[in-house]
């Protein structure tokens, strides 16, 4: 939605400033813009706009605190025979909303196409486990608990070791699991890729549990 509507007014400056004609004005005053508790000022221009040197007024839309121009400054103004058509020239005046809102555009994209990413990456994985994951047995090293520092809500993690077939000792940590986990917990399955052992997931620890105790 960002990038769209940065490129709307992108285009659209495009074209004002394909279409205007260039003019000296002078910051005859400002107008107060209230925001909030803050006043901000916008300046008030004066320019000729034809050959007979028939002036006009207009108010930028660009409010500063302090004034961005002190009176009877001169300024370079963009025009049109559109009297509602009229821009300071500058950067800020014509380019500053479109470069922020195709930046702010260009963000939100990035972080959607990295959910994306990685959910895809995360069925992916899922799908490889289903077909081709070995159901591995590890031992419980450690039950680490996690509070979020934004609610109260708390989750836990199962750290638990294993070694391969190479003999070579693994540890495996489960996604963060809203349900406590046994104490007395100590050993659970995951299932592990068997071409990639760091691709793996828990599973579920309580069927599993009920399994070692009836052992």
């Amino acid at each position: 939605m960002g990038c769209g509507t940065g490129l709307h007014f992108l285009f659209s400056t495009q074209n004002f400033v394909a279409r205007a004609q260039a003019a000296e004005g002078l910051v005859i005053g400002h107008e107060e813009v209230r925001r909030g508790s803050e006043i901000a000022y916008a300046p008030i221009i004066r320019y000729a706009h034809n050959a007979k040197g028939d002036r006009r007024d207009f108010t930028s839309p660009i409010a500063t605190s302090p004034p961005l121009y002190p009176i009877n400054e001169r300024v370079r103004v963009l025009h049109t025979s559109n009297p509602h058509e009229a821009r300071i020239e500058s950067f800020r005046s014509l380019w500053l909303l479109p470069s922020a809102l195709l930046a702010l555009g260009a963000l939100l994209s990035l972080a959607g196409a990295r959910s994306l990413l990685k959910f895809i990456r995360q069925t992916s994985i899922e799908a490889a486990l289903a077909q081709a994951g070995r159901r591995v047995r590890a031992k419980v090293v450690q039950i680490r608990q996690l509070e979020s520092a934004l609610t109260e809500e708390r989750a836990h993690i199962i750290i638990a070791e294993w070694v391969d077939d190479d003999g070579r000792l693994r540890r495996l940590e489960s996604d963060p699991l809203s349900e406590a986990p046994p104490p007395d917990l100590q050993h659970v399955n995951f299932l592990v890729f068997p071409r990639d052992p760091s691709v793996y997931r828990l599973i579920d620890f309580n069927s599993l549990d009920e399994k070692q105790r009836a052992s």
